[in-house]
């Protein structure tokens, strides 16, 4: 009876090995694509508005929670929608996300800028 026992005890070990990483793996996926599905919704719900409609696309890159990175790019927005973009995500994403928003303007010049935001301004003082 104790042989017996040993020996599911040493299959249930060589079972728990040989499906424990990749079961571990799928779990991390899985997580991260719950997560980047959540902040692409969130990010939708607040792009959603007639002067951006058609103009945006979005970028969810990183694995790890705390190094996500929402890229948004504007095309034929002024400087003023860039901003109020970033501003808007940057008040509804959490602290941890890097927020990047990208914009080509309207001239004919092809210019573009860059805004980019990491972490939090503990209070609204500091955009003055």
């Amino acid at each position: 009876m104790v042989a017996l026992l040993i020996s599911l005890g040493k299959l249930a070990l060589g079972f728990a090995g040989i499906c424990g990483l990749p079961l571990a793996v799928l779990l991390l996926l899985n997580g991260r694509d719950r997560r980047h599905a959540l902040l692409g919704a969130t990010v939708a719900r607040q792009l959603n508005t007639p002067s951006l409609r058609g103009l945006t696309t979005v970028r969810i890159t990183g694995f790890w929670p705390n190094r996500e990175t929402v890229a948004v790019e504007l095309w034929h927005c002024s400087r003023n929608q860039v901003w109020d973009v970033l501003e808007g995500l940057w008040q509804v994403l959490p602290e941890t996300v890097r927020v990047q928003v990208n914009g080509s303007g309207e001239c004919r010049s092809k210019a573009t800028w860059t805004l980019t935001m990491t972490g939090r301004c503990p209070s609204m003082a500091c955009w003055t």
